[in-house]
């Protein structure tokens, strides 16, 4: 008895964690219990099907449809609009996809296809609709399998460029297995006729699918005809909260900042060089290269410059903009941040102001940006800063102003969200470790076959292509995420106040070679237990080396996940009354 009592008392607190846990674990709870659930019947229909009863269609248990809107440049199904408007009012979710018809030269052909597409269907861009589709199953024109994959990559990104929703791309089992992995950026509808909707498709290159064309030869109330039989991986709620608008976000979410971080940083490094970037120092001062490094360490990426194509980060500024007035164009431009400036007539401290914004100083008359310093004490109107070239930690502003400056500019920026928080694993020899989502940006390093990062975020480029952001050491960088495949790993946060000590080894007593900052992502290839310290350590990738940080100061979310946890103990507990029965 008293053994059992004890199991039991483990399995409540495993349940307390569980519940403890549920936030952080949300994803991965999704993805098991997504095996668990009912999955959700729909069709996908054209002006083969006729006039449709699409009440009796939602009578018959069928929740969403895709509608063929498009084919080439030119063509409109002459059914769409009726079925999107008839199928939505009976309630279905639906979606339209457009037939492509690929051809030469692949991105002026595939964003003429793609903007013929979002012309016609814009109309149902909007709140309760599912997420357009590209149909991508012909090939009259003979292209290859990369030129077929470099075109939908194009499509897509035009798609997600003008509308703000990320497409899915529908084909078949055949030509997921032949297309590019970089396809892989666009979920997957497949096609692959089964005819028995309870198994598992082939789905090629994609390592899962959101929807599945299981046949050709579907009998449905409401249709005359065959129709295609379609199911969504998951139940009816995860298909809302994923693929229907207004439930998933439409536009691209605010950058990740953390400016915890960026405090953390400025006070490792206001009174000294960091030497993974340049001093300026000698070159007309060294504030505005400093506040950017502050940012990056926040988790922001300055790549676009002043211009948007990267002016003012130079070949060997490491991705800082290290002049005062290009740093505040990219702030207002690209990085969406609340601006307000003040004059010795009418001083005042923005209620808005928080630890981690920017501060720069300039004249009111002349040259208005001189001299940038990132916020690390505010109360009321007492703020203080940090900076180069004054070499200055908590210094008030009331020092600078007005007796040095007679304005100040004041910018916040917004926190921002992870919009994913993905380990990868390098699938190439060596790839380069850049301070842009391009090849045109500097190399900062590489990374190796092998190593395990943590993207927080990603860009789509011109080409199709997906960029990782990801914690490259104590910076933030960018990686082709197409040398790269997506794995499943335990992932720590660090969370410190300032900054935590990077080592060689697991314990003080080994080399210290940098740091991390609060709310920086890493995978833990490893952890061994100092019995010297009572401490255990997390190994992990830094800068293309295995490298060791404290756990205490990490926020650690169980890659199992508690829902294996509390099942291990339940068999567990079964295991052990069988025996002594």
């Amino acid at each position: 008895m008293r053994f059992q009592l004890i199991l039991f008392m483990v399995l409540g607190f495993a349940i307390i964690l569980a519940g403890a846990y549920i936030g952080e674990s949300a994803d991965m709870a999704s993805s098991v219990s997504k095996q668990l659930r009912a999955r959700v019947d729909g069709i996908d229909v054209s002006h083969w099907q006729g006039t449709i009863d699409w009440n009796q269609v939602y009578d018959a248990g069928y929740r969403f449809a895709f509608a063929k809107a498009t084919e080439s440049t030119t063509y409109v199904d002459d059914y769409f609009d009726t079925n999107m408007q008839n199928g939505h009012a009976a309630g279905l979710y639906m979606g339209a996809y457009h037939f492509a018809r690929p051809n030469s030269p692949i991105q002026d052909d595939a964003i003429a296809e793609a903007d013929h597409f979002v012309d016609t269907i814009m109309p149902y861009i909007r709140e309760g609709y599912l997420v357009p589709a590209l149909d991508l199953e012909e090939n009259d024109e003979g292209l290859s399998w990369s030129e077929l994959t470099d075109w939908a990559n194009t499509f897509c990104s035009r798609v997600y460029e003008r509308t703000g929703v990320r497409p899915v791309i529908y084909t078949s089992a055949y030509w997921a297995s032949n297309l590019d992995p970089s396809i892989t950026q666009w979920d997957l509808w497949i096609a692959h006729w089964t005819y028995d909707s309870s198994g598992e498709p082939d789905t090629g290159v994609w390592p899962t699918w959101a929807f599945w064309q299981y046949s050709d030869q579907g009998s449905v109330p409401g249709i005359s005809g065959n129709v295609d039989l379609d199911v969504f991986n998951g139940d009816l709620q995860t298909l809302v909260d994923n693929y229907v608008i207004g439930s998933i976000q439409s536009t691209p979410p605010q950058p990740f900042y953390d400016r915890q971080a960026a405090y953390g940083y400025a006070y490792r490094w206001w009174d000294s060089r960091n030497p993974h970037y340049n001093d300026y120092s000698n070159s007309g001062g060294d504030c505005a290269n400093f506040v950017s490094q502050c940012l990056i360490a926040g988790g922001l990426s300055l790549w676009q410059g002043y211009d948007g194509n990267g002016g003012g980060v130079y070949s060997d500024s490491n991705g800082t903009i290290p002049f005062c007035d290009y740093l505040h164009q990219h702030l207002v431009k690209y990085q969406d941040v609340k601006f307000a400036y003040v004059t010795s007539q009418n001083f005042s401290v923005p209620d808005w102001l928080d630890i981690g914004d920017v501060i720069i100083f300039g004249n009111a008359s002349g040259d208005h940006w001189q001299h940038a310093t990132i916020v690390v004490y505010r109360n009321g109107d007492e703020v203080g800063v940090a900076g180069h070239t004054t070499d200055c930690w908590n210094r008030s502003i009331s020092t600078f102003f007005p007796s040095e400056f007679d304005r100040i500019n004041y910018y916040h920026i917004e926190d921002g969200v992870k919009s994913i928080i993905q380990p990868f694993r390098v699938t190439a020899s060596s790839l380069n470790v850049r301070v842009g989502p391009s090849t045109d940006y500097q190399i900062i390093g590489t990374i190796q076959d092998g190593e395990v990062y943590v993207a927080y975020d990603y860009y789509i480029d011109s080409q199709g292509r997906r960029w990782w952001h990801f914690f490259y050491d104590d910076r933030a960088a960018w990686c082709a995420a197409w040398y790269t495949e997506n794995v499943t790993y335990p992932v720590f946060k660090v969370n410190v106040t300032t900054y935590l000590n990077v080592r060689t080894g697991p314990g003080v007593s080994y080399t210290d070679v940098g740091e991390v900052y609060h709310g920086m992502l890493f995978a833990k290839i490893g952890q061994e237990y100092n019995s010297t310290e009572g401490r255990t350590w997390y190994n992990f990738w830094w800068s293309s080396e295995s490298r060791w940080c404290a756990s205490e100061y990490t926020d650690f979310v169980p890659e199992i996940g508690i829902f294996f946890f509390v099942l291990a103990l339940l068999l567990f507990h079964n295991v052990i009354l069988t025996k002594k029965l």
